[in-house]
């Protein structure tokens, strides 16, 4: 029903950390903050220290909401590409870990352009592939290796640097990974660090007759 809030952000409002009305924060006119801040250096340097510090616990204020919006969107279904791309640049690291979680909790796969069901989400947390142990907690939000390693590539091109400062930096432009063999099955860990569950019943159409001997073991 349009105008009606999706299932996702039903739910987030009971349950998260993104609940509110942030869809109402107005970000075409602009603030008394960035309105001074396209002022010269030296209006700048007549500023009292709290009146510096007013200015940046507004300026994080609005990011912050403006994170939010973002957040929102990323979550629901339908995202497209250039929305992605132009707005990447206003979340952090942990926005994008929440966005995956809350797409696996509505069983939609982590990467924010894929709309496909989570059919199954495997119980356990490490498998073997090829010899190697893997830890597969990230993985399991995701309904392909593909998907995970796309998605894990472009989360490693997000800023670092606090939200307040983005408007301030040159970011490189976001790239998406166009190569449909890239796939990620998860992480490598190291053996003396694990103790492997027999029940991993998930399998992929890719894994050998010899893995499936070892993951026995």
């Amino acid at each position: 029903m349009a105008g009606a809030p999706g299932p996702i952000k039903s739910a987030l409002k009971k349950t998260s950390k993104y609940g509110g009305n942030s869809s109402n924060v107005n970000f075409t006119e602009p603030t008394v903050l960035e309105t001074f801040l396209e002022g010269n250096e030296e209006e700048d340097e007549g500023l009292t220290k709290k009146e510096k510090i007013q200015i940046m616990i507004q300026k994080k204020k609005a990011s912050d909401a403006k994170a939010k919006t973002i957040v929102y969107h990323l979550i629901e279904t339908g995202v497209e590409k250039s929305y992605l791309l132009e707005n990447a640049r206003f979340i952090s690291l942990t926005h994008w870990e929440d966005i995956v979680e809350e797409r696996k909790l509505s069983r939609i796969c982590g990467w924010v352009l894929c709309d496909n069901k989570l059919e199954t989400i495997p119980k356990q947390q490490f498998r073997i592939r090829n010899n190697t142990v893997l830890d597969i907690s990230e993985r399991k939000s995701f309904c392909s290796s593909h998907c995970y390693a796309v998605a894990d590539n472009f989360k490693n091109q997000l800023p670092i640097s606090p939200l307040w400062m983005r408007d301030e930096e040159v970011i490189p432009q976001f790239e998406i990974l166009e190569d449909q063999s890239k796939e990620l099955h998860g992480i490598n860990v190291a053996l003396n660090k694990l103790q492997i569950d027999d029940g991993d019943d998930e399998s992929e159409s890719s894994e050998s007759e010899d893995e499936k001997k070892v993951s026995k073991n």
